[in-house]
């Protein structure tokens, strides 16, 4: 799916906790290690984990740099001018660079795995 430029890759349906008929889930650290070891193979400068309370802003700004999102945890809603976007465990989002956007997490807080590539230049 493509939003107003936001490549959204798809909701990891196994992103859940503990066991259900026999089913072997991802747990949260499984998920965050898989999804650190993905932005890594996709060449990312710097790949960490953040983390913020519930209803967290994020005033306007836009990105220099290619910055991909895994969320691992809770929930957050990207507004792009106009174009809203939730993420909830297990969504991507590839934050297209310079698109103006603001940011508010979940009443839960949400937990995120961030790869980032910086401009280059002086």
């Amino acid at each position: 799916m493509v939003i107003f430029g936001l490549s959204v890759v798809g909701h990891l349906k196994t992103a859940q906790l503990g066991v259900i008929s026999n089913k072997r889930y991802i747990t949260g650290m499984e998920l965050s290690e898989r999804c650190m070891q993905t932005l890594e193979k996709e060449g990312f400068e710097s790949v960490f984990e953040w983390t913020d309370p519930a209803r967290t802003e994020y005033p306007e700004h836009a990105h220099k740099g290619k910055v991909s999102l895994f969320v691992t945890d809770g929930s957050i809603s990207f507004d792009f001018e106009g174009t809203i976007k939730v993420l909830k465990v297990g969504d991507r989002l590839d934050v297209p660079i310079g698109a103006l956007h603001t940011a508010t997490v979940g009443d839960r807080g949400w937990s995120v795995v961030v790869g980032e590539e910086f401009e280059e230049g002086p």
